[in-house]
């Protein structure tokens, strides 16, 4: 079995207080922040930034959406000051 890590996309730290860094994003074409209640609450087209303020957020659970050509994945981003 072959993994290529560039279709994995990780963010650190994992809670974060203040930024947030995203991995393996180079080929993303778009990139959502939903929020806990399901709403959209950022939103990004290529190129998407490689880290995010998270400061502003309140805390709680929020998804990372990154879509490329071939799939979308989404990551659990904890908001935690």
């Amino acid at each position: 079995l072959i993994i290529s890590l560039l279709y994995f996309q990780f963010l650190f730290p994992n809670p974060a207080d203040v930024w947030v860094w995203l991995s393996g994003t180079a080929d993303a074409e778009r990139m959502e922040l939903i929020d806990p209640s399901g709403r959209t609450f950022g939103e990004w087209k290529s190129p998407v930034p490689d880290q995010l303020s998270v400061a502003h957020l309140s805390n709680g659970l929020y998804t990372l959406r990154i879509a490329d050509h071939h799939r979308v994945q989404s990551l659990r981003l904890m908001v935690m000051h």
